[in-house]
């Protein structure tokens, strides 16, 4: 009888032993989860500072090396892209007040924060932000109001964003966005009207240097990953673009006295990034030497502030009338 308590003694304290120590795991684990969201709400406070402090180096290092970050569909690649959104916020802000012109500081405001963690080293994040100003009488205006969705990685031990989703809310598109948009203020506006005006002189340039047979300077109005798209093919970056166009046009003048009419500008500016969609019309001349409309067709360009320089992300040339099979 006393072997039986014996064994019966020895089983009990195994079974505690085991039970303690799987106790004491998922204590250890709970705790890990509870870590790990503390720290990438730290990360998510750390974004929003970094941009309204205008912080770039902060501003990058909350993302991994190879992150992507979607901005309304403008995405951006790798840290120094990243960084790119503060400097330029910086440059702005230098030209403005070297002209005696302050510029309104923005306050990112984030909530609704719901943290996923999947595995040790992968998490889902999900929020919602405000950009608010503080203006006469100290009235605060809520300039924006959208969404993030990221996922973040653990990466040698710290948390950071892998890739981040940024969807500006508008009229209809959630019922989230009941907030009106405020207006912009004045600086706002005037810097849309002259991005406006560089980016129609850009597509006025592309025309006339082509005409000139000044490839050399139609070649610079291309960002440096810049790409054309057209009836030659297709060819990326300056200056493959300047070897592509002297192949196929020639590096001599223009002595077919050909030339191009250019119409019907729409541009959409967002930010550093931009949009435009025009009309082409090719010119040549006639047996009587009288102009005859050649060919015709569109461009849908994608376009990039680049040092301080509106240029060509990508230009796709179509022809919807081709030129009479000779």
């Amino acid at each position: 009888m006393s072997r039986v308590r014996f064994i019966a003694s020895v089983l009990l304290v195994v079974l505690i032993s085991v039970v303690g120590t799987a106790q004491s795991t998922a204590t250890q684990n709970n705790a890990q989860r509870l870590q790990d969201k503390l720290d990438i709400q730290s990360l998510i406070v750390r974004y929003g500072t970094a941009l309204d402090t205008l912080d770039a180096d902060m501003y990058a290092g909350v993302f991994t090396t190879d992150a992507e970050l979607d901005v309304a569909g403008n995405v951006r690649k790798g840290r120094q892209q990243i960084r790119e959104i503060v400097t330029g916020l910086q440059k702005t802000r230098d030209e403005n007040k070297a002209k005696g012109t302050a510029s309104p500081a923005l306050r990112h405001v984030i909530s609704n924060t719901a943290i996923e963690i999947v595995n040790n080293n992968e998490a889902h994040h999900r929020s919602y932000w405000q950009t608010v100003r503080v203006g006469p009488s100290s009235q605060v205006t809520v300039g924006a109001i959208g969404q993030y969705e990221d996922v973040i990685v653990k990466r040698d031990g710290q948390w950071l964003i892998r890739s981040r989703k940024i969807t500006p809310f508008t009229d209809g598109s959630t019922a989230a966005a009941t907030a009106a948009p405020a207006a912009r203020d004045a600086n706002t506006r005037l810097q849309q009207l002259e991005d406006k005006e560089e980016i129609r002189t850009l597509l006025l340039d592309y025309g006339r240097f082509l005409d000139l047979r000044d490839l050399v300077a139609y070649s610079r109005l291309f960002a440096k990953d810049g790409e054309w798209v057209g009836g030659f093919g297709s060819v990326r970056g300056p200056q493959e673009i300047l070897a592509f166009m002297q192949k196929n046009l020639g590096t001599g003048p223009n002595r077919g006295n050909t030339f191009h009419i250019l119409s019907n500008f729409e541009i959409v500016v967002d930010r550093d990034s931009a949009t435009a969609w025009s009309r082409w019309t090719f010119i040549t001349p006639g047996a009587d030497g009288k102009p005859v409309l050649s060919q015709a067709g569109r461009y849908d360009d994608v376009l990039v502030r680049e040092d301080g320089h509106w240029r060509f992300k990508r230009r796709v040339a179509s022809n919807d009338i081709p030129a009479a099979p000779k």
